[in-house]
């Protein structure tokens, strides 16, 4: 059976409107992602950076970070969202 692509997963869960939310280990750059900070976005997105390493998605883990006052940050699939953004802004034309 050939491996899900993550982003693919990621739109589609973003779509059944399914979000989790993970303490962030390393910097991400690509998603704009600091050590110390809760990620949060599609659960599959979430799944995919914790099984590379990037997260961690243990409720405790969320909990210790929200306990330390860590920030929230919100992701997603970046090149998808600008384009639905530019599909439905009539000005971005």
């Amino acid at each position: 059976m050939a491996a899900k692509n993550p982003a693919a997963q990621a739109a589609k869960t973003a779509q059944a409107g399914q979000t989790a939310k993970a303490r962030v280990l390393v910097d991400h750059p690509a998603h704009g992602l600091k050590c110390g900070q809760i990620a949060e976005g599609p659960e599959a997105l979430i799944q995919a950076l914790a099984d590379a390493g990037a997260l961690d998605a243990h409720p405790d883990a969320v909990d210790y970070a929200a306990g330390q006052g860590a920030e929230v940050v919100a992701i997603g699939v970046p090149a998808e969202a600008d384009e639905a953004a530019d599909a439905s802004n009539p000005a971005a034309e």
